[in-house]
């Protein structure tokens, strides 16, 4: 079974202005994703980092939703120690936020396969990162939830 970590923008994203289309085309698929892990199909990972990352959400009735997605889809949440801090630290020369590194990080040790995000900077970067990634041993697929959902059609 493929292992999955979400950025927490994706968790967030069916919350965003779906009046957008490429936001209505991405909450579209994410709610396909969390379909696929509702029926087994995929195990979707979590971790500290992403459930303090979703308590500064600021609206309440948003926060306790998407805390409760996280919650219910994952079945396993990792915790950040110094070899996910190690790795997150070489992360930032090609990220400019930490929290992505750190994120990026723990699903690397967490050896799950993808990274899904709506973060057009990651997405945009996703080859030197995944190939760094595999220089350090790690196979980890940055991508976006549609093209996820397009790829798990085929």
């Amino acid at each position: 079974m493929k292992k999955v970590m979400l950025d927490t923008n994706v968790y967030c994203r069916p919350y965003d202005d779906i009046e957008d289309s490429e936001i209505l085309r991405e909450s579209i698929a994410i709610f396909k994703i969390m379909k696929l892990a509702i029926n087994n199909q995929i195990e979707i990972i979590t971790s500290d980092l992403l459930i303090e990352e979703l308590k500064f959400i600021e609206n309440q009735i948003k926060r306790n939703a998407i805390l409760a997605h996280a919650q219910l889809l994952s079945t396993i949440r990792l915790k950040i120690d110094s070899s996910v801090i190690k790795l997150a630290d070489r992360l930032e020369t090609f990220i400019k936020d930490y929290a992505d590194a750190l994120h990026l990080s723990v699903a690397a040790h967490g050896e799950c396969s993808f990274f899904i995000t709506c973060d057009n900077e990651l997405i945009k970067k996703a080859d030197k990162i995944e190939r760094f990634l595999i220089s350090q041993k790690y196979t980890l697929s940055i991508i976006n939830p549609r093209k996820f959902v397009e790829d798990e059609k085929q």
